[in-house]
């Protein structure tokens, strides 16, 4: 096969997987500030309002990164951090609300 086809097919293959990224993106983007839980591949859950969806190389493949933002309460009122939690290749994102979410510091 001539390096010109597998270089075609390399990049029709990459801007498929562009293309379902940014629509992906897109889904999440109703999200932006909202209170999640986030919980990855290995079980752990990460907890806060969601900031961000970024697609990065990881291991030589194309992965999600969300950025959750660290919950502040203080006298009833919450808001959101500056500090911030990365997760990687998410299983489950769900929106909740702070009736029944309790942040112990």
């Amino acid at each position: 096969m001539k390096p010109e086809i597998i270089i075609q097919q390399g990049l029709k293959s990459a801007n498929i997987l562009l293309k379902n990224a940014q629509q992906r993106a897109a889904e999440l983007d109703h999200l932006k500030g909202e209170l999640v839980i986030i919980k990855d591949a290995n079980g752990k859950t990460f907890k806060g309002f969601f900031r961000s969806v970024e697609f990065v190389i990881l291991d030589n493949r194309i992965t999600a990164r969300y950025t959750v933002c660290h919950i502040l309460e203080c006298n009833g009122f919450m808001m959101p951090s500056e500090h911030t939690d990365e997760v990687y290749d998410a299983v489950d994102i769900r929106k909740t609300s702070y009736k029944n979410y309790r942040y112990n510091v």
